[in-house]
């Protein structure tokens, strides 16, 4: 049964996170950070050296950002088991590499991420990707203290627009989904967040996040203003635009 999601939202469009109730969730690859070509140029480099098959980026976005079938999944269609642990540790360690060299975090993230370590509310990442890319993102990107519980694909049998990885994340923060905030980018991910009874912001540029149902439909992180109040919560607006 779904659960019911109470009133977060207040008449200012802000969201209001207790310390002692709530928690902040995120989606990692496309919300954080733009890490979905990054994966695929990945896979693409092992599938080119081990096979000599390679593929297109348009294949991979469609496959696995736009349907959300794992890469291994996605693979599938060349013949490649890509279930390996030979070839998952090649494809992390390339990974790795790409991140420390190529990519920063999505405008508006450490000041975002910098405001919530002032408090105390506990944070989770609940991401589609493996427990590698998951672990290799958090080592290179991610500013200050690990978030206290991380989510990867091998964690839960169901994924996203499933609501079982945000319920797993919910259990091991020991959370219940009424004070909670999920932050993604694809109305996949805001499925499975509202299914799990959160409130959801979607980091969406264009039309589709009405169609996906989130609360709260942004840009970037950087559209987001964060301020602690007097108790320690988290309280989450929208940044005025100025009229011109």
């Amino acid at each position: 049964m779904k659960p019911d999601r109470q009133p977060l939202m207040a008449k200012s469009a802000a969201f209001h996170v207790s310390p002692d109730t709530g928690a902040v969730l995120f989606d990692l690859d496309g919300t954080l950070a733009d890490t979905d070509p990054l994966h695929a140029r990945s896979w693409q480099l092992v599938t080119e050296s081990t096979f000599g098959i390679t593929f297109t980026w348009d294949d991979y976005h469609q496959a696995c950002i736009v349907e959300g079938h794992s890469p291994a999944e996605f693979l599938t269609r060349f013949g490649i088991d890509a279930s390996s642990k030979e070839l998952q540790d090649a494809k992390t360690a390339i990974f790795r590499r790409l991140l420390q060299t190529e990519l920063s975090l999505a405008p508006g993230v450490r000041p975002f991420l910098d405001c919530l370590a002032r408090t105390t509310i506990p944070v989770a990442a609940v991401s589609g990707s493996s427990r590698g890319s998951v672990d290799a993102f958090l080592a290179t990107l991610w500013p200050g203290s690990p978030p206290a519980v991380t989510v990867s694909r091998e964690d839960t049998s169901r994924h996203k627009p499933h609501p079982e990885p945000y319920c797993f994340a919910l259990t091991r923060l020991g959370r219940t989904s009424s004070d909670c905030v999920a932050i993604e980018d694809t109305a996949r991910g805001v499925q499975s967040a509202h299914q799990a009874g959160l409130h959801t912001v979607l980091i969406e540029a264009g039309d589709t996040g009405k169609a996906a149902g989130a609360d709260l439909i942004v840009p970037s992180l950087a559209e987001l203003v964060a301020s602690v109040d007097d108790h320690g919560g988290l309280v989450i607006t929208k940044a005025k635009v100025p009229h011109r």
